[in-house]
């Protein structure tokens, strides 16, 4: 197995003395000043490592060839996270950042990003393997703390911790972010599950692996710009776990439905928007209509709807050249008919209308290039629409496709939105 040792530190006079401890291995010396967290330096070293697998070490320990052996086996067996010296000696393939993410840069200094990174191999089943067994030079932190442990209680609400102040629940609030690294193309990989082959020598860490964890079959992403939307919407959900997804800096409504729904650890997904205001029955209602075999299912057109990821590995992602927003619902909607999948779609839910967030006019042009319309006058009304544009394909990572039937639209759909019902009487050619 090829594999790359990366030091990362801002002590370059620490590197002599480590290569000599690992010698006859071949060290790397990652440069890391000037970096705002320990997660971004992470992040970075690994992105810039050649080859699939990755060891990560501080300048505090003094590994030897043995323990660099040590790691490459345990990877080969199958575990996803090799720690000999835990975080100071740590060893991985790129695909579990594939698959979970990358580490949290929200961590926005140093701490948690570990213990968040543990987690998340555990809400995987990935098998995790942690001890202390390469010597460490102890000494005071250059990370602050008191910003990630913030950001660490917000994304993950640990209940209750007692007074060895471990934590007894978890329950995840914040969806991963994405990042715009480069790992390269995925690598078929199979790792050891989590709950029957993980080992961890390490009291502050072990009880992550036997803790309780607060999950659901299906996950409910709130798409907004505006953080003090959360907290309302969530107290009227309650008990319901809601998810906010930042949608700051996003060029349309389609690229951030489309990575909300990757970034959802779950087959099936809830979207909702910070203008609708639903309850419980609200969701139970979406996922009994999802159970019936709905594709897509809208309490409130495309500010509360739901879908299993199924329906976008068959009939493919929300279309992002549609530019600022507008029309994509429509493009879906047509999609839909196309592909003979039913849809489930009324407003009943509470609404506060505002003006939209998105332009239309560019994405109005693309909707008639690809979707020609021919018109019959008296009244002017659409007779045919007629596909003359291609979906384009994109870059996301749905997860392995779960078998799924879904009732055929010409049979079972319903749809009580004026603008949108007359989709159903037109043929598409």
């Amino acid at each position: 197995m090829e594999y790359t040792l990366q030091l990362i530190s801002n002590k370059p006079d620490s590197f002599a003395h480590i290569q000599k401890s690992l010698y006859p291995e071949k060290l790397n010396y990652f440069n890391g000043v000037g970096y705002s967290s320990f997660a971004k330096l992470v992040n970075s070293a690994v992105t810039a490592s050649p080859t699939e697998t990755v060891i990560i070490m501080s300048d505090r320990v003094r590994p030897t060839q043995l323990h660099v052996q040590k790691t490459i086996e345990l990877l080969d067996k199958g575990y996803a996270l090799v720690g000999l010296g835990r975080f100071a000696f740590f060893g991985f393939k790129k695909e579990v950042l594939r698959r979970i993410g990358m580490f949290d840069e929200r961590h926005c200094d140093g701490g948690h990003e570990d213990i968040d990174f543990i987690i998340r191999l555990r809400e995987h089943d990935l098998g995790i393997f942690l001890d202390d067994v390469v010597p460490y030079h102890p000494g005071e932190s250059r990370w602050g703390h008191v910003k990630s442990y913030k950001h660490f209680i917000d994304k993950w609400n640990p209940s209750p911790i007692d007074r060895n102040l471990e934590y007894k629940k978890i329950q995840r609030r914040l969806s991963e972010e994405t990042y715009d690294y480069d790992l390269g193309p995925s690598v078929p990989t199979t790792f050891l599950p989590c709950k029957m082959y993980s080992y961890i020598y390490s009291s502050s860490l072990a009880p992550l692996i036997t803790m309780e964890f607060s999950t659901t079959s299906y996950s409910l992403q709130l798409i907004s710009n505006k953080p003090d939307a959360f907290d309302p919407i969530q107290k009227r959900l309650y008990p319901e776990k809601l998810n906010y997804f930042d949608g700051t800096g996003y060029p349309s409504f389609s690229k951030l439905v489309n990575d909300a729904v990757t970034a959802a650890p779950t087959e099936t997904v809830i979207i909702l928007s910070d203008k609708v205001r639903p309850t419980p029955e609200h969701i139970k209602r979406i996922l009994k209509l999802l159970d019936d075999g709905y594709g897509l299912a809208s309490l409130f057109s495309f500010a509360l709807f739901g879908f299993k990821k199924e329906l976008l590995r068959r009939i493919g992602m929300f279309d992002e050249r549609y530019v600022g927003g507008g029309n994509e619902d429509y493009d879906f909607t047509l999609r839909l008919i196309e592909s003979n999948i039913a849809m489930y779609m009324i407003n009943d839910c509470p609404f506060f209308p505002s003006a939209s967030r998105w332009s239309y006019n560019k994405s109005q042009d693309h909707y008639f290039e690809k979707w020609k319309h021919h018109w019959v006058e008296k009244p002017k009304t659409t007779s045919l629409i007629e596909r003359t544009i291609s979906e384009e394909k994109y870059n996301y990572d749905l997860g392995p496709s779960v078998p799924t039937t879904f009732l055929p639209c010409r049979e079972h759909s319903r749809v009580t939105i004026h603008y949108l019902s007359g989709f159903f009487t037109v043929p598409i050619k």
